[in-house]
């Protein structure tokens, strides 16, 4: 982990005053309605999304997913990182689901056997290409029942495909028909409860779904935050993948309690120029980053 400081201050004994991620998101968004939390490019242009307009997209996407069915359930989100996925896992988990990252660039046979392995219902995908990839499979994934467009390109008439705008609009609506409030669904999460599936890299064999749950996420948020002092004012460009643990926890959910804002890189072969333009104070790195960033230099 890169941390621009020339001092690393100790905040021994930091502990956050909720035991679940959802209860982690709720408590940020209300504390820091307006600042700007997100940011991805457009258009050659950075743009901002702040706790409030943060708040309620993911509302809406909690009550879109229990409007499908109001059991808790599995939920796969298969995407470069983006502020929609990072809102997707947060409405997931916060209607009491489990989310399943699928890393975005497995092929079809990959995808079917996660998809099966972990009895997700929905998927949320990036792209129209990912969107014809699961429909490859779909008829191998019984228990797959819809999926949701994020960059909303979907323009077939298929009752399983459903743009992401269309399903916001579908909690929200579902919201102002029922009992159930946000807050209440939030609280209902225990810490103890299972939280994400991430597969491994299937190298020894079929992947296998490492099950997390909120105490183990926030455990290890607690533990960071006892050897480096994080805080609101901190910039975090987010680059390695959301489908894995190490971003996940640390520039996801991380960056997210501590109310900083965090930059969603326009990919690898982008991170040097999204640096110079961001000038982030943290970011997580991987050996990798830095011999491409040496090749660079040396060519």
């Amino acid at each position: 982990m890169y941390v621009n400081r020339s001092i690393l201050s100790l905040n021994k004994g930091y502990k956050m005053e909720y035991n679940t991620i959802s209860g982690m998101f709720y408590h940020v968004v209300n504390k820091f309605p307006n600042n700007e939390l997100y940011y991805y490019k457009k258009d050659d242009n950075w743009i901002g999304l702040n706790g409030s307009v943060i708040a309620q997209t993911v509302e809406d996407i909690c009550f879109g997913i229990k409007a499908f069915n109001p059991k808790p359930f599995n939920a796969a989100i298969m995407s470069n990182n983006s502020p929609r996925w990072a809102m997707t896992d947060y409405g997931i988990v916060c209607s009491g689901g489990v989310t399943v990252s699928v890393y975005p660039t497995l092929i079809a046979s990959q995808v079917s056997y996660i998809l099966q392995d972990s009895g997700a219902k929905l998927i949320f995908v990036e792209n129209r290409e990912q969107k014809e990839k699961v429909l490859e499979i779909i008829d191998n994934c019984p228990e797959l029942e819809k999926i949701i467009v994020m960059d909303d390109s979907n323009n077939e008439k298929d009752d399983r495909i459903i743009n992401f705008m269309d399903f916001l609009n579908m909690g929200s609506e579902f919201s102002n028909e029922t009992d159930l409030t946000f807050k209440g669904l939030v609280d209902d999460v225990n810490e103890n409860d299972l939280m994400t599936l991430i597969y491994t890299s299937g190298t020894t064999g079929n992947p296998k779904g490492v099950m997390l749950t909120h105490k183990n996420l926030i455990s290890n948020i607690n533990s960071v935050g006892d050897n480096i002092e994080f805080s609101n004012e901190d910039v975090f460009l987010s680059f390695l993948p959301l489908s894995h643990v190490f971003e996940r926890m640390g520039g996801h959910f991380t960056a997210f309690s501590r109310g900083g804002k965090t930059y969603y890189s326009e990919g690898i072969e982008k991170v040097a120029d999204n640096m110079g333009e961001v000038k982030p104070t943290v970011m997580l790195s991987v050996p990798r980053l830095y011999e491409k960033m040496y090749t660079k230099i040396l060519q």
